[in-house]
């Protein structure tokens, strides 16, 4: 499990320490910071794809696209060389990277490690799944992967793209995140990852049935839904036709119910586009997966998708201690320094302290209006 990163002369941070649980809420204001953490993760990841990262930092990649040194050195920084540090089951990795402001690779001028591919590194391996906030949007299909490793890794693609495929290759597997099945009433237990999803989406968006269909002949898959009311169902539409944040929740559904304890997932903004219940909905199933042993790093703006976090930590799902939580904010009398606070949640889902500008706008407003 990631325990620690550190950032130093990288982008909006001279020096940053982040600590890393099972759950990593990070959240603030737009612009200051929290995506830079997960981008030192991703360069790291895929500067290592090839093997090793002794040719340098990779700046563009599947992962991330920040351009050139020039972009990513911290505007203050007193040296010419950026350090990225990562705390990993007890190990230590420490890279630094030389400046060079019109390159898209930094080389590598220092490394920790002695051997590469790291065994036990979920960042590092197969166990490693990132979604970005730029997730499938309804179309009237979609294409397929030709590498079927791709999908045995469950490596779906940054935007999901390739995970309705995997739905429909590996819909009948077992959920193995066992605190994650939802139980229904039926006598016989329904825990394939299709069915899963199903009564997942019962919840975040109800009565919406997805339905996946490979057209192996075109190299497509069709992705259809109908509506269900009790036994009643409606006929099937195509996802053009059904509501967008319908189809765009549907990649963080499948990666979250697909994972495997020691999987490591990175997700941007896993609420976009989902009505406030479904968030809180996601936040409980984002909570009893990484229960499960599954560690999430996640970007977001929902309070909603906190409070099902912290209402699964008081009924018990997950540990409080295994939750972190990291507020970015920028402080106006201090160079307008990039600064992050460190909440504490206890065993009741409280919060120890509640920082101007951490999900307290509801309560602004509602003050605004007496």
């Amino acid at each position: 499990m990631l325990e620690r990163v550190k950032l130093e002369n990288f982008k909006c941070f001279s020096y940053q320490e982040i600590p890393l649980k099972q759950i990593s809420v990070l959240t603030g204001l737009n612009g200051m910071g929290k995506s830079t953490v997960l981008q030192s993760l991703l360069l790291l990841r895929q500067s290592s794809e090839s093997g090793r990262i002794t040719k340098g930092l990779k700046l563009n990649g599947e992962y991330a696209s920040l351009g050139s040194g020039r972009d990513v050195l911290y505007r203050n920084a007193l040296s010419d060389e950026i350090r990225l540090t990562v705390w990993e089951n007890k190990d230590v990795r420490s890279y630094t990277f030389a400046y060079e402001a019109d390159s898209g690779i930094l080389p590598l001028n220092y490394s920790s490690d002695d051997e590469f591919p790291i065994p036990s590194s979920a960042l590092f391996s197969t166990n490693f799944l990132y979604l970005s906030s730029a997730r499938i949007e309804p179309k009237m299909s979609y294409g397929l992967t030709a590498d079927p490793s791709q999908l045995e890794n469950h490596e779906f693609g940054a935007n999901g793209e390739f995970s309705l495929q995997y739905l429909a290759v590996h819909g009948d597997d077992k959920v193995r995140c066992t605190k994650a099945i939802r139980e229904t009433d039926s006598d016989t237990q329904k825990d394939s990852l299709k069915e899963q999803l199903q009564i997942w989406y019962d919840e975040i968006s109800p009565g919406v049935a997805p339905h996946v269909k490979l057209d192996g002949y075109h190299r497509m898959v069709d992705l259809d839904y109908d509506y269900r009311e009790g036994d009643n169902r409606s006929d099937f539409y195509k996802s053009v036709n059904v509501g967008f944040g319908i189809t765009y929740v549907l990649p963080v559904s499948i990666s979250l119910l697909a994972s495997k304890p020691g999987d490591l997932i990175l997700m941007e903004n896993p609420e976009a586009h989902i009505h406030p219940r479904g968030q809180r909905m996601l936040g409980e199933l984002i909570a009893r997966v990484a229960a499960s042993g599954v560690q999430i790093i996640i970007e977001t703006h929902s309070d909603h998708i906190l409070n099902g976090i912290r209402i699964s930590v008081k009924n018990g799902i997950v540990d409080s201690n295994d939750v972190q939580l990291a507020y970015f904010e920028q402080k106006q009398y201090n160079d307008y320094a990039h600064t992050v606070v460190f909440p504490k949640m206890y065993p009741s889902g409280q919060i120890s302290e509640w920082p101007e500008g951490f999900f307290d706008e509801w309560q602004n407003a509602l003050l605004d209006l007496l």
